[in-house]
């Protein structure tokens, strides 16, 4: 089996680096600085070091077969807990994941060696777009047709990233799901949910035109990479989980706003509140729960009192600066700027608590 790649040596690219490693993977990195070249084990050993030290690391045998094998969705409230390793066995397990990885100094080394690549250079549309354009020309002049291309970006639809590309006009125009030739078709957003190698969920976005084949690889790539794939069916701005959160933070802001309540208590009400049960079940599961008969019971009782609240939340309105400024101090207030480092810290780790608890249920 060849190998998966991996585009920018950063926070994001570091990341799949250590969830495909310790898939069973062979990995390859091209990071195109220097400078953060430089860095890229050592951003990825300190994320290996994290997990076994929390007891989430799970490093599966190295995969001398297909993956493509049909895999049974994972169900992450039931996993096995990951066993409580020797610092010793932590070492060789990190040591393990080390080895499956690699650095290259070319595209076209990359392009290679590798069936799937994951893209994480910076969140810039022109700078991906440029970059989609170079791997469609670099892969004709090695004369390698088949290769799947997943996007690590938050916000950009494959539509614009492959736009500049040859072969995005003749795929735009014909939408034939089972053409695995054409390169703008093998693409698709792969998002993943900072950070990632914590975090299970991946929203899977691919545009119109994005072949089948595409999709089902991608789906089962983070199958058996312990993720959760969320399959966003259309290219929707902010995808799934970006919408969900910005209809969230919209109505925190409103609230400050208006004078209900302080930051620190909106932040309360969800971490002391709304996020407890958030932790392992969403929006529907809840009212599902909520009501003694179900979702329709639960809306036969609440539905008017949901439309008459939501009819006064205005998602149109524009975020002021002095209300910005408010937030910011607060939270200073919160979490002292000299202090950061220390709280990504505790973010993580309390991260690493609740997947953890999670897997013993």
């Amino acid at each position: 089996m060849t190998a998966i790649g991996v585009i920018g040596g950063g926070l994001i690219g570091s990341s799949w680096s250590m969830i495909f490693s310790s898939a069973g993977f062979r990995v390859l990195v091209f990071e195109a600085d220097e400078v953060s070249r430089s860095h890229v084990m050592a951003r990825i050993e300190a994320k290996l070091a994290v997990s076994a030290e929390k007891g989430v690391l799970e490093v599966q045998p190295e995969r001398t077969t297909s993956f493509l094998e049909a895999v049974p969705e994972p169900d992450i409230q039931g996993q096995e807990p990951a066993r409580d390793l020797t610092p010793e066995k932590q070492r060789e397990q990190i040591q393990t994941c080390l080895k499956r990885i690699g650095l290259v100094s070319s595209l076209s080394e990359l392009l290679s060696h590798s069936f799937y690549i994951q893209e994480c250079i910076p969140e810039r549309l022109e700078l991906k777009q440029a970059l989609f354009k170079e791997i469609e020309e670099t892969l004709s002049s090695i004369g390698k047709h088949k290769i799947i291309i997943g996007s690590s970006t938050s916000t950009l639809a494959v539509s614009a990233l492959t736009a500049r590309c040859a072969s995005y006009e003749s795929a735009n125009k014909s939408h034939d799901v089972d053409d695995e030739t054409n390169f703008s078709r093998q693409c698709i957003v792969v998002h993943p949910i900072n950070p990632p190698e914590l975090i299970p969920a991946v929203e899977l976005i691919p545009a119109p035109f994005t072949n089948r084949s595409t999709i089902q690889t991608a789906q089962r790539l983070l199958l058996v990479s312990k993720k959760k794939p969320i399959l966003v069916k259309k290219e929707v701005d902010g995808f799934v989980v970006n919408r969900l959160q910005y209809a969230l933070l919209s109505e925190a802001y409103r609230l400050v706003h208006d004078g209900v309540a302080s930051p620190e208590d909106v932040d309360s009400a969800i971490c002391d509140g709304l996020g407890l049960r958030w932790a392992f079940m969403g929006p529907f599961k809840t009212i599902h729960l909520n009501a003694p008969n179900g979702v329709t019971d639960y809306c036969e009782r609440y539905i008017d009192a949901v439309e008459r609240i939501t009819r006064t939340q205005d998602n149109s309105i524009t975020w002021n600066k002095d209300t910005i400024e408010s937030i910011h101090e607060s939270m200073n207030r919160v979490i002292r700027p000299e202090n950061r480092g220390q709280a990504y810290q505790w973010r993580d780790q309390s991260l690493l608590s609740i997947i953890k608890s999670k897997t013993q249920q």
